[in-house]
């Protein structure tokens, strides 16, 4: 049967395997507990998805109006208040810029997709880019277009996709139509919750300065010159002794500013750990440790670790985005 029950993805479980294997995923989940706490910690795994674009039907434009659409895989989300950088290389996306332009027009839905046993998938919410540049990419760029976006405030649900059978033939890029996700519970007083929120993120920081994790500072993958993704350090965004200073309030300087910092946090983390996995497996080669694919054993699980990881994240926030009630989002 299809995992996409009820338009929900599931949480993988590790399985029993060898005793050898339990021990690697004890090794591995040990590492990337400090990472994964706060995130998992309230929030239900249970972002929604569209029915596959395979199986709809093509419709007419309504009085609502039509958005272009470009889906993205996302391991890492989109929040609002956030800058993205996308690198532009598909025909149909290429157009999709230029018609923007041509237009006058500035915004574009992004929600996440995934790959399925029937098809495609798209997320029911999904984030709203403002293009803010567009410039020709340099000279031996695999891109055409370097665009850079900054994620608006609202989230959209998209209530229908007008040509689905345009993502897998990539003869056009999507447009679909939307409704703006609002909160139920606009005038109740959160300040309790969010002061509580501050607090467990100035404890998990003090937590992780003293085992040595990285401190929380924003992070951000961007391109360089060359299309190439890297992971830039900004600075830090909230030092541990003012981060009191932070809001959990509504809106992207509030709330999903926090959502953002943590985010980077566990990019970050996931890049140490790997560093630290590389700096072992370099001393069981040096020590001739290696024998019976030790270390090959160790490199595969990690990043079957890692990649479950990002995709709890991804999973995470993406639960976060669908939710019409700022409480829920606190919980």
């Amino acid at each position: 049967s299809s995992p996409f029950v009820a338009g929900r993805v599931p949480v993988p479980s590790p399985g029993p395997g060898t005793p050898k294997q339990a021990m690697v995923r004890r090794w591995r989940l040990s590492a990337l507990a400090v990472a994964v706490v706060v995130v998992t910690a309230g929030v239900a795994f249970c972002p929604r998805f569209l029915p596959p674009l395979e199986s709809m039907a093509p419709g007419d434009s309504t009085a609502t109006p039509a958005m272009p659409c470009f889906p993205l895989p996302l391991q890492r989300a989109a929040l609002p208040g956030a800058k993205r950088t996308l690198n532009i290389m598909e025909p149909r996306y290429q157009q999709m810029y230029r018609d923007l332009l041509a237009q006058g027009a500035r915004r574009l839905v992004v929600p996440r997709y995934v790959q399925g046993p029937e098809g495609t998938y798209l997320a029911e919410a999904a984030v709203v880019f403002h293009l803010l540049e567009v410039k020709d990419a340099p000279p031996g760029s695999r891109t055409r277009y370097v665009c850079q976006h900054q994620v608006l405030p609202e989230v959209v649900k998209i209530t229908r996709v007008l040509n689905p059978e345009a993502f897998a033939k990539k003869t056009s890029y999507l447009k679909v139509e939307c409704q703006e996700i609002e909160d139920l519970d606009p005038d109740d007083d959160l300040s309790v919750e969010e002061e509580q929120l501050r607090d467990e993120l100035l404890q998990l920081a003090m937590l992780g300065r003293s085992i040595g994790s990285p401190p929380l500072r924003r992070y951000e993958y961007m391109s360089d010159s060359l299309g190439r993704c890297v992971l830039v350090d900004h600075g830090a965004m909230f030092p541990e002794g003012t981060i009191n200073l932070a809001n959990a309030g509504r809106g992207a300087n509030g709330f999903w500013e926090l959502a953002n910092l943590w985010q980077g946090y566990c990019d970050r983390r996931a890049v140490a750990l790997r560093q630290q996995h590389d700096r072992q497996l370099q001393r069981l080669r040096a020590e001739g440790r290696d024998a019976g694919g030790a270390a090959r054993e160790l490199r595969e699980a990690l990043e079957e670790e890692l990649q479950d990881h990002w995709s709890r994240n991804a999973d995470s926030m993406q639960a976060l985005l669908q939710m019409d009630r700022h409480s829920d989002r606190l919980a």
